[in-house]
């Protein structure tokens, strides 16, 4: 038995092909839409601030010169009209350590360095930030301070002995979001 056709149905052979390529043209669009957000963000991440951009950062700044001082030589001793020096008033050899010194030698002033990570105007929220940055195991000191009038809350980090140790601590508050001021002040007497 033959089979019978519908003029209906054309064949597969006879069927329009207005079709084809649709898939190959998807996959390019998107290949090609793909590359421009791809371009975008990278643009955006390149041309965005950086934190410390315009400034180089503290592991790069120049450690400062330490220059030591030569003492300045004492002055001969003045002779009186009798032929015996006079007596010496001037105490700069003691001071300095000479070899009649009696007295201790001054120790010359220390400085300390402080991370100020932020100043508030509500001791909650500066007791708030002090226990965030106790949770990342820092040593931190709210100090209470009249500024203009105003009472703030200095929430800082430390005290450091050293710069170093200030930027080390300072690299770590940074890689948890906080953005920390080196402050260098004189370290007050015991």
């Amino acid at each position: 038995m033959a089979r019978y056709r519908s003029r209906a149905q054309p064949d597969a052979e006879t069927r329009p092909r207005h079709k084809r390529g649709g898939l190959f043209t998807g996959v390019m669009l998107g290949l090609l839409l793909g590359l421009v957000i791809a371009a975008g963000v990278a643009a955006y991440i390149y041309l965005t601030p950086m934190v410390y951009k315009g400034s180089e950062s503290p592991r790069e700044r120049p450690a400062p010169a330490v220059v030591a001082e030569k003492p300045a030589p004492s002055p001969p001793p003045p002779v009186e009209s009798s032929g015996k020096p006079a007596p010496d008033y001037t105490f700069y050899h003691i001071l300095q350590g000479g070899p009649d010194a009696k007295a201790p030698v001054a120790e010359p002033r220390r400085e300390v360095y402080w991370l100020q990570v932020a100043a508030l105007k509500s001791p909650a929220d500066a007791d708030r930030l002090k226990a965030r940055l106790a949770l990342l195991g820092m040593d931190v000191v709210v100090q209470k301070i009249d500024s203009a009038g105003a009472t703030l809350h200095r929430v800082r980090v430390g005290p450091f002995k050293t710069e170093d140790a200030a930027i080390s601590a300072m690299d770590t508050l940074a890689a948890n979001q906080f953005e920390p001021r080196l402050i260098k002040e004189a370290a007050s007497p015991r």
